[in-house]
């Protein structure tokens, strides 16, 4: 079954557009990468912030969904929280309701005047209601909220959320996950969904070496 290995393939294939793509981590390990791993691919997370629709008087909540568990919504997701508060200076509030959560050590380390994060709570309707109260002290509410498969909190969810980003892990998600993720989202009333492109191998081929 096909998968999709770069941006042109999946925009044409899921008739969406990609808003960012990050390579693979290779260098930066443990508690480290987070900082790294933001630091590293600003102009891609300014790239998602330009998808995002203009601030309103109630903060925008945004949602970064996977097909398979493990896509990686939370280092993605705590990334552009991070570029939200630092870069953009916006206070944001990041919840992590994925299966491979962010330790606890990162993300008390990672509270400051403009960011947040959130301890976990239980079922949809509490996090639903818990991301409405905080939309009032927050201009961005950033939400990994995992395998879209795995959701229970789609129907809580609907309607809170005006950007969802749907990450592909390329060449790994198949074509046919990563389209039925999509049309669920878009079920559910997740209208403006763009695409992730993440873990992709950037990589100069040795027969281009020579001109390099």
């Amino acid at each position: 079954e096909e998968t999709l290995p770069d941006p042109q393939t999946a925009a044409l294939s899921l008739g969406s557009q990609v808003a960012g793509t990050f390579p693979l981590v290779s260098d930066a390990r443990g508690d480290d990468l987070p900082r790294q791993f933001e630091s590293a691919y600003q102009a891609e997370f300014a790239s998602m912030y330009l998808a995002l629709p203009a601030l309103t008087e109630r903060g925008r909540v945004i949602l970064l969904a996977e097909s398979y568990s493990g896509e990686g919504a939370t280092l993605l997701g705590f990334g552009f929280a991070q570029f939200l508060s630092q870069n953009a200076h916006e206070k944001t509030a990041f919840y992590d309701a994925t299966a491979n959560w962010l330790p606890d050590d990162i993300a008390q380390r990672a509270n400051t005047g403009l960011l947040t994060v959130v301890p976990r709570t239980g079922r949809g309707e509490e996090l639903a209601s818990l991301l409405k109260l905080l939309r009032r002290d927050n201009q961005n509410v950033v939400v990994a909220m995992g395998a879209v498969k795995d959701s229970t909190s789609l129907m809580a969810l609907r309607g809170l959320s005006p950007t969802t980003f749907l990450i592909v892990e390329a060449a790994k998600t198949r074509r046919a996950a990563a389209r039925s993720s999509l049309v669920t989202l878009q079920k559910f009333g997740f209208a403006n969904v763009k695409l992730l492109l993440n873990k992709r191998k950037l990589y100069i081929p040795a027969w281009l070496m020579r001109f390099v």
